[in-house]
């Protein structure tokens, strides 16, 4: 079950290269990895009838798309706060796998195994691909107040007047000297 996984992320990572240019590899498997996560649990979801079980998987989708184009803080918390509960969820059924008499034990353990797994993957991925993108980016400069051409950034010219370099050049284009 987990090669579906697998396959379906790699699809969907090499189809979001032209989409989004210019980001790190790693997002790009981050981006594959999370949505061939979503597509086999909204899989799972349709063929159990579970409709209410997709609520997390769009929310999943929604925040490895928003992880793509801005591989930020934020994007990468809530992705990784998702999967951290999606492998909760895993857990969880994995424990009560014989609890549900509906479905054969096995089944529900082979799932549990792929979803904790795939999950995790992806939780390194975004990890990965955040420290990358956070590499990559070029430094913050700091954005100076612009200056209207024939000023300075002067404050005083040192002989204790207040009038600075402003002035000094508005009295010189007037032709006034001191």
């Amino acid at each position: 079950m987990a090669i579906f996984c697998i396959v379906a992320g790699a699809l969907i990572g090499c189809a979001s290269v032209p989409a989004v240019r210019g980001r790190p590899v790693t997002l790009y498997v981050a981006f594959g990895v999370l949505m061939g996560n979503a597509f086999w649990m909204a899989v799972s979801a349709v063929n159990q009838g579970a409709l209410l079980e997709l609520v997390p998987v769009v929310l999943l989708v929604v925040g490895a798309a928003w992880f793509l184009k801005e591989p930020r803080w934020p994007a990468a918390l809530f992705s990784a706060i998702l999967l951290v509960f999606f492998m909760g969820i895993s857990v969880l059924d994995y424990r009560q796998r014989h609890i549900d008499f509906e479905y054969d034990p096995e089944y529900i353990r082979r799932g549990a195994i792929t979803s904790l797994v795939v999950s995790a993957l992806g939780l390194v991925y975004v990890g990965l691909g955040l420290a990358q993108s956070s590499w990559d980016e070029p430094p913050k400069r700091r954005r100076r107040r612009s200056v209207p051409p024939g000023m300075s950034r002067k404050r005083g010219n040192g002989n204790g007047n207040g009038k600075g370099d402003i002035t000094e050049k508005r009295e010189r284009k007037k032709g006034h000297r001191r």
